[in-house]
């Protein structure tokens, strides 16, 4: 529900602010915080809107909406993880395109997840590469229709992989498909909902032992799983932070 405006503040917005400098504090603390704090403040206060009839190169080609910085005072989320959320903002297809590309893998044996998959635009480029399937996991419907309509125009394309799909759910609820999987994220939550997603994988990952690929883009949680004995951090050329699930027995080697 939308909280009213008191005082001439949007107290959603302020709520979402402080929820992002709170986690850079704990991180960081005050003075190394500080600065990126303020200068993340600006930027979300005084960002500009892209020129009109400009369009993003990606969006212009493929006719999706898939561009833009949309923080999250700015959607209707329920969920009890809002203060956990960080700002919708697409990653560079490019870097996408290398990432997965790095991957010691045949695409066609696994599946591919986003989490925090927003209007889409990872989960179009995923469908490049002939993967069994793609899953988006958003937990703001508004972004999640935006992705469904996204993934409609783009099935006109003849890509490689067709079974892409968007779901609405809180990723720390979601249940992770027993398949081998490459899961993507950009930095999508703070450490608390990052905690429980792992926990949630390691479970899973238990139950039915299989190969899992990590690209974790703005890796700024990286620690979480560098200290996991079950994932090994890869040394490839990706600016990303880059997992693999370690052999078990029963696991086929990649």
């Amino acid at each position: 529900m939308t909280m009213p405006p008191a005082f001439g503040i949007d107290l959603n917005r302020a709520k979402t602010l402080w929820g992002a400098c709170r986690h850079r504090l704990a991180e960081e603390g005050v003075v190394k915080a500080s600065g990126s704090c303020i200068r993340a403040l600006k930027a979300l206060l005084f960002a500009r809107p892209q020129p009109a009839g400009r369009k993003d190169p990606f969006d212009a080609v493929h006719g999706t909406d898939t561009d833009g910085i949309v923080p999250l005072w700015k959607l209707r989320i329920d969920s009890p993880h809002i203060d956990e959320g960080v700002r919708y903002q697409a990653s560079e297809p490019e870097f996408i395109r290398q990432a997965i590309a790095a991957l010691p893998l045949r695409s066609e044996e696994f599946i591919f997840i986003d989490l925090g998959s927003g209007k889409g635009r990872t989960l179009l480029v995923a469908s490049e590469f002939p993967f069994r399937q793609v899953i988006g996991v958003e937990f703001s419907r508004e972004l999640h229709e935006v992705a469904v309509a996204n993934i409609e125009t783009a099935a006109r394309a003849n890509r490689p992989c067709r079974d892409v799909r968007s779901i609405c759910a809180d990723a720390a609820l979601y249940d992770f498909p027993r398949e081998d999987t490459v899961l993507y994220l950009y930095n999508p939550f703070g450490k608390p909902v990052l905690r429980k997603v792992i926990e949630r994988l390691l479970v899973s990952l238990k139950a039915a032992p299989r190969r899992i690929f990590i690209i974790y883009s703005n890796p700024v949680q990286a620690r979480l799983f560098d200290e996991l004995d079950r994932f090994e951090r890869l040394d490839l050329p990706v600016e990303a932070a880059i997992y693999r699930s370690v052999d078990q027995p029963g696991i086929r080697s990649v």
